[in-house]
């Protein structure tokens, strides 16, 4: 699915709102950088692979969220058109409401925004992650009949 110009700028403000990009973050440290990290593109990627179920899961949790100030009553705007501050607190009371779908598309959407940060090879080299490998790339696992697990990348 293509992504519209508004669910671009909802991932954008809804990823930044789990992890805020700071110029002044101290070295080392996973906070990015303002422009390090390539929201929209690296959503667009897992949606390219996803299944049909879960493109339209994928879509459902921006919608859920980019319209959350509306149907909350905290806004009448996007998620995007609020500040910083507002942004986290959404954010949190989405991920502790009362109702299942709301509470796990939420999660969701912060699963994607882990995934979209740790994706970005500078955040990557930052988190030591790949210390110790040849390959700078993820691992892949494929269990094997017997049960146990087989390194494929």
């Amino acid at each position: 699915m293509r992504l519209t110009w508004w669910e671009k700028r909802w991932l954008e403000a809804i990823f930044e709102g789990f992890a805020p990009p700071r110029a002044d973050a101290a070295e080392g440290l996973l906070t990015p950088e303002p422009g390090e990290v390539d929201h929209v593109g690296r959503f667009a990627e897992m949606n390219e692979h996803a299944s049909p179920i879960a493109k339209l899961g994928m879509h459902v949790a921006v919608h859920l969220v980019g319209l959350a100030p509306v149907w909350t009553g905290t806004k009448l705007a996007g998620f995007d058109r609020l500040d910083e501050e507002a942004r986290v607190a959404l954010l949190e009371e989405l991920m502790e409401h009362p109702f299942a779908l709301v509470k796990e598309l939420s999660w969701l959407m912060k699963v994607q925004a882990a995934m979209t940060l740790f994706g970005t090879p500078s955040i990557r080299a930052r988190s030591g992650y790949d210390r110790g490998r040849e390959e700078k790339m993820p691992v892949r696992l494929r269990v094997k009949k017997d049960g146990s697990m087989k390194e494929v990348a």
